[in-house]
């Protein structure tokens, strides 16, 4: 099983000029969300359907993060 390095995770947003709370953010929420998808043996022998929608609500739950990422980079950008 991989494991998320979340501390590389937030060094490589922060060096792309993220700044360093909102990459803690993102880090946090990616991790959550990862450990949420994961299989776990019991999980093994769901239906097709299921886990096709399983990875669609995650999909979604992607996106959402992208657009709060967008609109909390936005803010930074425009000026109050």
């Amino acid at each position: 099983m991989a494991i998320f390095d979340t501390l590389s995770y937030v060094k490589k947003l922060t060096d792309a000029g993220v700044p360093y709370e909102h990459a803690v953010a993102q880090a946090r929420t990616l991790h959550e969300v990862l450990s949420q998808a994961l299989v776990a043996p019991d999980d093994v022998l769901i239906p097709k359907t299921d886990y096709i929608a399983r990875l669609e609500s995650i999909k979604r739950d992607l996106d959402m993060l992208r657009l709060k990422v967008e609109a909390l980079q936005q803010d930074l950008i425009t000026p109050a």
